[in-house]
């Protein structure tokens, strides 16, 4: 909470994605090469190199555990990160995932467009900017409340697939994972 310029405590506006910018510390997926220190949009070295390795299934990272303490599933709340293509063309998808229902957006970074491509439970809009020097954010924003557990997904896909044969040199880097509650007026500047 933070007291606001008219001397009323309100919410403080931050990222509840704990060490968003540290791979290690998330749900890691043996289908992927995870490292720190990838380039950023701002250009530091804040990013997250994805690449993904030849094995079969979803190539994804997770970020479960603790966010299931964190994220209160009956508020609204948006997911937003910034991704940029390493090499090959493959895309981004989100998923949020509950105890009991799931929805997923695919980010297609040549065609700058967010589809849904599975479910519908918790009604998110999805959308995609192209930022500049190959770099777009996307935004899944939550537009209901419902019940569950928060379990965020970042997947490398093969155009809308999520589970496909990695060829050992596609990737993707991302940055500045956010999660925030959207109800109460979104992220801090």
């Amino acid at each position: 909470t933070m007291v606001d310029s008219d001397g009323l405590i309100k919410w403080a506006p931050h990222n509840l994605f704990l060490n968003s910018e540290d791979v290690t510390a998330w749900d890691l997926s043996a289908n992927l090469v995870e490292s720190n220190g990838a380039e950023d949009p701002d250009g530091g070295t804040k990013g997250i190199s994805l690449v993904e390795n030849t094995n079969t299934g979803n190539h994804q990272v997770g970020y479960s555990s603790a966010l299931d303490a964190i994220v209160d599933e009956t508020k609204t709340h948006t997911f937003e990160i910034y991704v940029k293509r390493l090499s090959g063309t493959r895309n981004l998808q989100i998923q949020n995932q509950s105890t009991s229902n799931s929805e997923q957006w695919t980010f297609d970074l040549t065609a700058v467009t967010a589809t849904r491509t599975f479910g519908s439970a918790f009604g998110y809009t999805g959308s995609i900017e192209d930022v500049g020097n190959g770099w777009f954010k996307c935004v899944m924003a939550k537009g209901s409340a419902a019940s569950g557990t928060f379990r965020a997904y970042i997947r490398v896909a093969s155009g809308t697939s999520d589970t496909y044969t990695g060829d050992g040199v596609s990737g993707l880097a991302i940055a500045f994972p956010r999660i925030y509650r959207s109800d109460l007026g979104g992220m801090a500047p």
